[in-house]
């Protein structure tokens, strides 16, 4: 049994062969804190981060390393929150050089804030180009109303021609 539980095995069944058997109970002990930690390994492999893992004393080297990587992955989760919320104010805190994550999280924060920024002054550069059309356009129907003005005028003088030629052929 004990090498089943030194290469991982957690479904192995140790039963202590009296109430006197120190070595059985705390390899029976052993086997139900590894069963636990690979129920919440497994648990926040599918993203669940509510899980509560527990130190059984201040020893726990597993258990107190279990509970730093889930609240990085809470951090972590509550910084893409805050992102997908649009968010791009605050930075993502490294845990050390090799941290994957958080500089992932660092480069797509700033990748992101450029776009903003990009489109932000896209939609600038759109507005004052719909306020320079809309002036052209201002400009233009002013400009058609003059050439109207022009074309009356134009028409009423060749009507006052015609009249004039009228007039004097009729005399």
């Amino acid at each position: 049994a004990a090498d089943r539980i030194a290469a991982g095995d957690v479904t192995v069944t140790v039963t202590p062969r009296s109430d006197a058997d120190v070595l059985g109970t705390a390899f029976t002990g052993m086997v139900g804190y590894l069963g636990e930690m690979a129920g919440a390994a497994e648990s926040i492999a599918e993203g669940d981060l509510d899980v509560r893992v527990a130190p059984r004393s201040a020893d726990d080297a597993l258990g107190t390393a279990f509970q730093r990587m889930l609240q990085y992955l809470r951090t972590m989760a509550a910084a893409a929150d805050r992102i997908a919320d649009g968010d791009l104010r605050s930075d993502v805190e490294a845990q050390s050089e090799r941290d994957a994550l958080a500089l992932a999280f660092q480069r797509m924060n700033h990748e992101l804030r450029g776009i903003v920024g990009s489109l932000a002054s896209s939609a600038s550069e759109l507005s004052d180009a719909a306020g320079m059309m809309a002036q052209s356009s201002h400009e233009a129907g002013r400009a058609v109303e003059e050439i109207a003005d022009a074309v009356g005028d134009v028409a009423g003088g060749a009507e006052r021609q015609v009249n004039l030629v009228e007039e004097a052929r009729g005399n």
